[in-house]
């Protein structure tokens, strides 16, 4: 009961906080995606809690319990991509100021309307997906403390992210600023403490099998692939473009998504050797899911109350942001095609009605269908070939739309059949993204007769316009 009202303090605390800053959005870019009012430490905070979701944060423990640092490279692939996404920055920043806030609208002026339709399909199936997770997390936490029925509180907790969201992206930020420090201090205090109590580093390395440090499961090739693909997909996701077009200046932008980068790196490290630790002190797990909040208990109540609210702030830092970038595309489409001289205050109630149905139906959908939504899970592995597209054609001038459009679909066919096939051969999806889709996007484009695409040439005239911005 302590920890349930600690963490209903806490939750109530944040969202007063949302809702006080809220009151500072004046229009809907300012709501969708705080257009150049958010400071380093804010663009920090937002992207970290925004990029460790609760299911992440307990998928971390449970995989390092059972196969030790194999989960590394690809969740560490993340920072990776954040790190090298810099050069993208003013290519989002530049977009925005013409009106193009959401990633599918900054790619048709890149290519084309078709390549926007197709991204705007991909992007939203991967955050709806994700989203509809989180008030089934959040549940599984708060229900046995209160004995209640995990669809009631799963409900609840829907509506409560939607609230959330609707305080705008300055309101998530803010809010995020105390999620992230309660996630990444508590998973860091809970880390060093478990690591200690289990002997020390050199004794876990000691006690521990060998195969445990292997980081390049199965095989080095794969590993390096799936990499690069989860690398690349960064360049396409609503987080690093929020931080680009919200941060008050290039620098700022620049700076936050090579320290939140290389935290990433440091924090995965942290939270898998939680799990690691785990096999020491308690071995043969009947259902190694619980490894971190059984290892929390076995510290004290303390840390049992710390993991508790760690991971609840892990759930309500990410669930808002997502039905928020999910918002973002849905309205800015609205706007676009049949909208256009649609007023602030419509815009952003369009912008709630998609907020409170994705958070309805994506909690329906997560009760009724967790099978299928492990499956739409994976589309974020394909969506790696939008960023193949995107960084290619952010230097070559040749890829037109239409080559780029025709790399999208069939590579995103090919590779969704293949993940339903499960990988035969052992060779894993991100083959035929990287592998397929780049050769297609190479042969497409050299079949093009211009050598500079309208495309290019229209996207580098309008990062012309803004070089100068600090």
């Amino acid at each position: 009961m302590i920890t349930f009202i600690i963490s209903m303090l806490y939750i109530l605390i944040t969202l007063v906080l949302g809702i006080v800053i809220s009151r500072k959005n004046k229009n809907i870019q300012e709501f969708l995606v705080a257009k150049d009012r958010l400071s380093l430490p804010l663009c920090c905070v937002l992207l970290m809690a925004s990029t460790f979701a609760g299911a992440y944060t307990t998928g971390s423990v449970r995989d390092s319990y059972l196969t030790g640092f194999a989960p590394y490279l690809p969740i560490a692939a993340m920072g990776l991509g954040y790190a090298t996404f810099v050069p993208l920055i003013r290519f989002y920043r530049s977009m925005s100021r013409e009106g193009y806030v959401s990633i599918p609208e900054a790619l048709s002026v890149r290519f084309d309307n078709r390549v926007k339709a197709a991204v705007l399909v991909i992007n939203c199936l991967a955050y709806g997906a994700t989203f509809a997770v989180q008030p089934v997390a959040l549940a599984s936490i708060v229900a046995p403390m209160l004995k209640l029925d995990p669809a009631l509180v799963s409900w609840c907790a829907a509506a409560l992210m939607a609230i959330m969201a609707l305080t705008g992206l300055t309101g998530v930020a803010w809010m995020n600023t105390f999620h992230c420090l309660m996630m990444v201090g508590g998973m860091t205090v809970i880390s060093i403490f478990a690591m200690n109590k289990a002997g020390g580093l050199a004794n876990i390395v000691a006690t521990v099998p060998a195969q445990t440090w292997n980081i390049v499961t199965p095989n080095l090739p794969t590993i390096l692939i799936r990499v690069l693909a989860l690398a690349v997909c960064m360049y396409v996701s609503s987080e690093s473009a929020t931080i680009a077009i919200g941060a008050k200046n290039v620098k700022t932008a620049k700076i936050c998504c090579v320290a939140v980068g290389i935290v990433i790196f440091v924090f995965t490290a942290l939270l898998l050797m939680i799990g690691v630790s785990a096999q020491i002190l308690l071995p043969n797990l009947e259902h190694p899911s619980e490894a971190l909040y059984l290892l929390s208990a076995n510290l004290g109540p303390v840390f049992s109350i710390m993991a508790s609210i760690a991971v609840l702030a892990a759930i309500m830092s990410s669930a808002p942001a997502y039905l928020l970038y999910f918002s973002t595309s849905i309205t800015r489409q609205i706007a676009t095609r049949f909208a256009h001289n649609a007023s602030e205050k419509s815009m952003m109630f369009c912008s709630a009605i998609c907020i409170v149905a994705l958070a309805f139906f994506g909690n329906l959908f997560a009760q009724r269908a967790t099978s299928i939504l492990n499956f739409l899970f994976n589309v974020f592995e394909v969506m790696s070939i939008t960023g193949l597209i995107l960084i290619v054609g952010h230097y070559w001038k040749r890829v037109t739309g239409r080559s780029a459009f025709l790399s999208l679909v069939i590579t995103t066919v090919i590779a969704t059949l293949w993940m339903i096939l499960g990988n035969p051969w052992g060779i894993a999806t991100a083959w035929i993204v990287i592998v397929v889709g780049g050769a297609l996007l190479i042969l497409f484009t050299l079949m093009e007769k211009a050598p500079v695409s309208e495309g290019y040439a229209r996207t580098r005239k309008m990062m012309d316009q803004y070089k100068n911005e600090a």
